[in-house]
């Protein structure tokens, strides 16, 4: 993790840089009778732009994924009180990203529009080294795990020697599946837990077949293979286990996808459409991006609502320590963001619709007389959908996971993210391609007041219908990993972290 750190705060360092020195910053654009005339920015400018960019992307991608699985490493599964502690953890690390972004987008925002960006990417940077050295003094008090080597690469064994011994029937015995005894701190596959072999995907469990207990020439002995065995070619049925536990999780990881496009738009048009809404409270006009500060704030009111309120109150119905599975979690998110799409339709149907009352369509800088609160529903709506599906994402994704893919498995919650921004270019694109008709533009043109953006928003609906549908089938199909509870060895757990501190 501390290595990670360091290039997200050589960018905002880089950021803050960037901003103050004359030769590094663009040149104001003048305005003119035609319009904005900009002068072209030098390489100089644009090779520092790219560098810092590319840092703060390479840090974040490092951080989102590890720091909510090294924070649940902290509790044991196995544990009762600390498994609930976890899942509290969960919600008060959402709690920390709407805290985040309720600072970023409300009090950095203003700074940049009242001070300078200079001065916001200054205390960015500062907040950003602060916490560096906050969690540096922290490190000696961690639970660490140990590296367990490329999580992918021992997913591309089991694949690989699956496909080599496709010939070889399935015997019906688990002693003639290969499988090595656990000695803890003996490597990354020793001190791994074992896992029993299950029904599910069982041409996966070729890959584990002990070639010497079938009858023939040429066959390797047991020994020969337990002394030195190719993992392409013979793999433990543990990592076998682990590989299916991994495949099993797309299915239900595929739908985020879809989830989060509908994230991408809301975040994009939302504030072109708050740009042409009257943002006006009495005298005071804010900008449209900080409308996420009133959502974010209902958020951090709604994450101890839920602890102590719905969970408290589902655990008397469901007997669920948790108050629901993670699985129905997730749905009621998913289920929720169709809500928010809806409303969102209907609030620019209505948007566009005063609009042309008024005369408005063709004016580029006029204000529409509708209030840009009428944004909010949707955003609390869906930020109500985040609480249940992303929150719940995290910990499925990493309590479901094999003990040595666990960042790997957290690293999916954020790669959906990436896919589904990915993927709303290529719908946006597609809609526009698909609905203009000469000289008649799409769904989605420039000029916001031009688009039909409602319809936009229902096809975003209807997908989300569908995504539902297709979750709650492949969650039907799902199997928990059975995790047993007892207590944890604190002897145990001090030997791990000195062996973890000395590497």
């Amino acid at each position: 993790m501390r290595p990670i750190l360091t290039p997200i705060l050589r960018g905002m360092l880089l950021f803050a840089l960037s901003a103050s020195v004359k030769e590094l910053k663009p040149e104001p654009c003048t305005i003119t009778d035609s319009g904005k005339l900009c002068p072209q920015v030098s390489k100089l400018s644009l090779a520092v732009l790219y560098l810092v960019l590319y840092l703060v992307a390479l840090g974040s991608a490092g951080i989102r994924p590890n720091l909510p699985s090294h924070g649940a490493d902290q509790f044991s599964p196995k544990d009762p009180k600390e498994k609930n502690a976890m899942s509290r953890f969960f919600n008060w690390y959402f709690f920390s990203i709407c805290a985040g972004a309720l600072v970023g987008v409300g009090a950095l925002v203003y700074i940049d529009d009242s001070i300078g960006n200079k001065v916001g990417f200054a205390i960015s940077a500062g907040v950003m080294l602060a916490g560096v050295l906050c969690f540096a003094m922290g490190a000696p008090f961690f639970r660490n795990k140990l590296p367990d080597g490329s999580p992918l690469t021992r997913i591309a064994e089991v694949l690989v020697a699956s496909l080599r011994n496709r010939s070889l029937a399935l015997p019906d015995n688990d002693d003639d599946f290969y499988e090595v005894a656990s000695k803890a701190g003996t490597g990354a596959l020793n001190s791994q837990t074992k896992l029993p072999r299950s029904t599910q995907l069982m041409f996966l469990n070729k890959a584990a077949i002990r070639r010497a207990s079938k009858a023939g020439a040429g066959m390797e002995s047991d020994e020969e293979e337990a002394a030195q065995p190719s993992r392409w070619r013979l793999c433990t049925l543990t990592q076998v286990e682990e590989t299916k536990a991994v495949i099993k999780l797309l299915p239900i990881w595929a739908p985020f996808i879809v989830l989060n496009t509908c994230v991408a738009q809301l975040q994009t048009f939302s504030i072109a459409q708050g740009v042409t809404m009257d943002r006006t409270i009495g005298s005071f006009k804010f900008s449209a991006p900080t409308l996420v500060v009133i959502p974010a704030t209902s958020l951090m009111i709604m994450v101890p609502l839920y602890e102590r309120v719905f969970v408290s109150q589902m655990r008397k119905i469901t007997g669920n320590p948790q108050g629901v599975t993670l699985l129905q979690r997730m749905g009621v998110g998913l289920f929720v963001s169709i809500v928010s799409m809806g409303i969102a339709a209907m609030v620019e149907r209505r948007r566009i619709r005063i609009a042309s009352e008024h005369g408005l369509l063709n004016m580029v800088d006029s204000t529409v007389p509708y209030s840009i609160f009428w944004l909010l529903p949707q955003y609390l709506v869906f930020g109500l959908a985040d609480l249940f599906a992303f929150t719940g994402s995290l910990e499925f994704f990493y309590t479901q996971a094999p003990d040595s893919m666990r960042s790997l498995s957290s690293a999916l919650s954020f790669g959906s993210m990436s896919f589904g921004f990915f993927f709303s270019t290529i719908l946006v694109e597609l809609v526009n391609k698909i609905t203009a008709h000469g000289s008649q533009p799409g769904w989605i043109a420039e000029q916001i007041n031009h688009s039909k953006l409602y319809n936009f928003y229902w096809l975003l609906a209807g997908l989300s219908v569908v995504n539902f549908l297709v979750y709650v089938k492949c969650a039907q199909w799902f199997q928990y990993k059975e995790v047993a509870c007892e207590p944890r060895d604190p002897e145990l757990d001090r030997s791990f972290d000195d062996e973890a501190r000395s590497r």
